[in-house]
Parts: C-alpha cells; sequence; structure tokens
C-alpha cells in the first residue's frame, strides 16, 4: 500500500513488530485492542493494513510522567467496552502495576484473561466474555487482615485448558505487608498438578495498598495438564 503525504510517496512497510504479528494471527473479527502507549498505537496504525478498532491509555513507565489511567480512562474505554467482546491489552515492561492493575479492573467485571502472550519486553493480554463460574464460601481470614469471601471456578473444564479462578477478597484492616496469591490445583489422589504464586491482580498489584472495605475480586488462569 502507498501511502501520501503532501504529494511524497510512502511505503507502508510489513510489521517487524512480534506483538503486532500476535494479534494478526490469533485476533478474531469483532475484537478490539487497548495500547499503553502514543507511539506503539502510531506504529500500529501505520504498519498494519487492517488494524483492529483500538483505544489508547498512556501508562505511566519508569521513563515517563504522564498518566491517563486515572483521569481519563474509564471515559476513554467505555466505547471499546460497550461495543467488542473481545479486547486485548498490549504493553511493554517495565510499566506502571498500578495503573495496569486499574485497566485490568475494567475488563475483568465483564470478561476472564483467557489468553496471555509475552515477545520480548511486549506482553499481550487477551480477555473475552466472562463465563459463568460455581461459587464456593471462603470464609478464611488470612494474617487477621484480609477475609477471603469466596472463590469461583468453572464447573468443567478439558485437559490442557486454563482453569479460570476467582478470589473475592476484602481487607478488614490495612495490611501491613505485601503478600501473594497461592493457589494449587490437586488431583484425585491429593497430588499437586498445577501451581499459581504471584501478587494479586494479574500480578500487577500491592496488597499493602488494599484500602479496607471494598470487596476486589481478583482472576487468574490456572493451567490444567
Amino acid at each position: 500500500n502507498l501511502i501520501k503525504l503532501e504529494g511524497w510517496p510512502w511505503v507502508r512497510q510489513s510489521s517487524s513488530d512480534p506483538a503486532f504479528a500476535v494479534l494478526a494471527a490469533q485476533s478474531q473479527e469483532g475484537d478490539a485492542v487497548i495500547f499503553t502507549d502514543l507511539a506503539r498505537s502510531g506504529q500500529y496504525a501505520l504498519q498494519i493494513s487492517n488494524p483492529l478498532p483500538s483505544a489508547t491509555l498512556h501508562v505511566a513507565g519508569a521513563t515517563f510522567l504522564r498518566d491517563d489511567v486515572a483521569g481519563e480512562g474509564r471515559t476513554r474505554l467505555a466505547p471499546l467496552l460497550a461495543n467488542y467482546p473481545r479486547v486485548w491489552l498490549l504493553y511493554d515492561q517495565p510499566a506502571d502495576p498500578t495503573s495496569l492493575a486499574e485497566i485490568d479492573r475494567q475488563l475483568l467485571p465483564t470478561r476472564d484473561l483467557v489468553g496471555q502472550e509475552q515477545r520480548g519486553p511486549a506482553i499481550l493480554e487477551l480477555f473475552g466474555p466472562a463465563a459463568p463460574l460455581d461459587q464456593h464460601p471462603g470464609d478464611r481470614l488470612l494474617g487477621g487482615m484480609i477475609d477471603l469471601a469466596d472463590w469461583g471456578t468453572p464447573s468443567e473444564i478439558a485437559p490442557g485448558e486454563a482453569l479460570q479462578v476467582a478470589l473475592t477478597w476484602q481487607a478488614k484492616r490495612q495490611p501491613d505487608a505485601n503478600s501473594t496469591v497461592f493457589a494449587q490445583l490437586l488431583d484425585p489422589h491429593g497430588q499437586k498438578v498445577a501451581q499459581y504464586d504471584a501478587r494479586p491482580g494479574l500480578g500487577l498489584e500491592f496488597t499493602a495498598t488494599c484500602a479496607p472495605g471494598p470487596t476486589i475480586i481478583y482472576h487468574f488462569l490456572l493451567p490444567v495438564p
């Protein structure tokens, strides 16, 4: 394809960005993508002949001062989330974990994390329509600070798929340290077949920042052999 700017022809180059290649290979009609910096979204628009609908929220990293998530995030994402059931989130590490966790919170109430790819520093997360989960009472107060109110998983899952897990937490008082979410999947003989161990909020949040009172739902995937 040729792009003309003030009479000068420019040849559109094929994309060499491996993250864009993942989007091209795995996206479906009706998908959309959220970018976390303006430069990358501009590259995508120029390099891809049929780009997905997109929204851009600049997420502060180590070298950036500006962050759109807190001030404009919900307004800017609302039209995209209302019209596209499957949404990709593309960001580069390092990025501000608090801002990324806020974007994830906007996606997760109506969507599940159904896939994740990494290409160099680029992370792609795919969020699809939320599947119904069987809820189980938690009723566990951890460290005298954080209450696991309940947890949910699908009623059935096939071998080789990823088990969607949702944990509902509520801080009873301000946590004084950062903790991780630790979960194991056991077979009928009590043997461990899979394990998840990371910070909450898809590994992006710190429990020491959890304010007492609000209920928070954390989602993660547990691969099933």
